[in-house]
């Protein structure tokens, strides 16, 4: 062979999967959310290895002739095994992929990978009875490359593909480019694997060539994780933001309180005086329409602070279903008049004050109940996608004017009749949800509105 080509091909080749280790290992993703995170630095332990193996070979292939042939055995034992550590890092990475995919029957093929090891054993050790070296050697680097060459890159490569069909279908984040890496990954599969190299230059050529192409997409795949970093920052930013408002709204809630709250209570008190004192029915009639207003004003001043509070949440590990379950159990008196539908898997955590979120759940359920009619449905489906949890409630009302959905959540803005609403449980409701790191907004559909809520997942997905 042309050492020339041979030094140029094998640099480039090394260089490659050397560069999907560190391209891997220098993208932050140790605050990220997307379950391949978990997997990735597998697969970078895989390049680092497998580039570091291509490169000796090319020291193998330049030095062969002048190599003394007493060491022959041993050097040809020396490939076989950093090859086959090489390709043990792509089994991990195909292993764990198994986990991030969450496949229904994982533990099949968690069993059925460790059947193929234990007879990947127990041929090399079969083929070391009745083979010679020279013979055994050159078996276990084709079998070698078969197994796992050909086989991990093969079944790590399908599980990036389903998982990054997932990733696009769910989010778009970047999903395409992880499945365009799984299918250059089977590319390479098969040309490390099923391809000798005995047939010619060409074949390390069409290595490189797939592992460059494994780089470019895995490039373009790991931005998503800038993307998510960016949103993140962005996030903690808004929310800084936002408790330096509730902060100044507290203290003024607080000033509030006691310049209202107590005269509201004195009025309140005497206005009971004044109805034992009075038997005047008209007179009884305009005392308990005045109380009616005090109390009014006193929930309203309530709902301010409430809207205004600074004290921070208590989180812990939730799981959805009791959220909605407990909501459900708070207003059972009400549920009982409509046909309440739930789908929401007891799987489904999220991290946040469990008083707070039921709060939400309470306030959204309870706009769905005023906009239903009697016996009417109210829907409450969760569901989690790359990283969230989405709880979305349904009514069957008449909806809301398109010319005020987006003024909804602002404070005091109200659709209910007189006296029936403060205006300020969406408004409360969203900054609990922004307290969280989520996200709550409501649009209309054919049949009344669905309200979303979307809050980060307990667990990565």
């Amino acid at each position: 062979m042309n050492q020339t080509a041979i030094f140029i091909i094998y640099l480039i080749y090394g260089l490659a999967f050397f560069a999907i280790g560190a391209a891997i290992t220098f993208r932050n993703i140790r605050f990220s959310n997307l379950a391949i995170a978990s997997a990735l630095p597998a697969l970078a332990t895989f390049g680092y290895v497998h580039g570091v193996h291509e490169w000796s070979e090319m020291y193998w292939l330049l030095m062969q002739e002048s190599l003394d042939q007493s060491n022959w055995m041993l050097a040809e034992g020396g490939r076989v095994l950093k090859l086959a550590v090489s390709y043990f890092a792509m089994v991990w990475f195909a292993w764990a992929m198994l986990d991030v995919n969450k496949l229904k029957h994982k533990e099949w093929f968690k069993a059925l990978t460790l059947c193929v090891l234990g007879i990947y054993v127990a041929v090399m050790l079969f083929h070391w009875q009745v083979l010679s070296v020279d013979r055994y050697l050159s078996q276990s680097a084709v079998f070698t490359r078969l197994v796992f060459g050909f086989g991990a890159s093969f079944t790590a490569g399908v599980l990036l593909i389903r998982y990054g069909l997932n990733l696009k279908k769910q989010s778009g984040l970047g999903g395409r480019y992880f499945a365009y890496s799984g299918f250059a990954l089977i590319g390479y599969g098969i040309a490390a694997g099923l391809v000798k190299g005995e047939y010619g230059l060409w074949v390390p050529m069409l290595r490189s060539f797939m592992a460059i192409l494994l780089l470019l997409f895995l490039l373009q795949a790991l931005k998503v994780f800038d993307s998510e970093r960016e949103k993140q920052i962005q996030s903690q930013l808004k929310k800084a933001m936002q408790n330096d408002r509730i902060a100044s709204l507290g203290q003024l809630a607080a000033g509030i309180a006691h310049e209202i709250k107590t005269p509201l209570a004195n009025a309140t008190l005497a206005l009971d005086v004044l109805k034992k004192k009075s038997d005047n029915e008209e007179h009884l009639q305009l005392l308990s329409r005045i109380k009616r207003s005090l109390l009014r004003a006193n929930h309203i001043t309530q709902e301010v602070l409430t809207f205004a509070r600074t004290e921070s949440a208590s989180p812990q590990r939730l799981q959805v279903l009791t959220l909605v379950n407990s909501a459900l159990d708070l207003l059972a008196y009400r549920a009982r008049d409509f046909h309440i539908l739930t789908d929401v898997s007891a799987e489904l955590v999220v991290e946040g004050d469990k008083v707070a979120l039921e709060e939400v759940l309470i306030n959204l359920l309870t706009n769905a109940m005023d906009a239903s009619d009697q016996g009417g449905n109210i829907s409450i489906v969760a569901a989690q996608s790359e990283g969230l949890v989405r709880i979305e409630i349904r009514d069957q009302g008449s909806g809301i004017s398109e010319h005020i959905l987006d003024k909804v959540f602002n404070p005091f803005f109200t659709t209910k009749s007189a006296g029936k609403g403060t205006g300020l449980g969406l408004s409360i409701s969203r900054e609990i949800i922004e307290q969280h790191l989520g996200q709550l907004f409501m649009e209309n559909k054919q049949q009344g509105v669905l309200v979303t809520v979307c809050l980060p997942s307990g667990e990565a997905v």
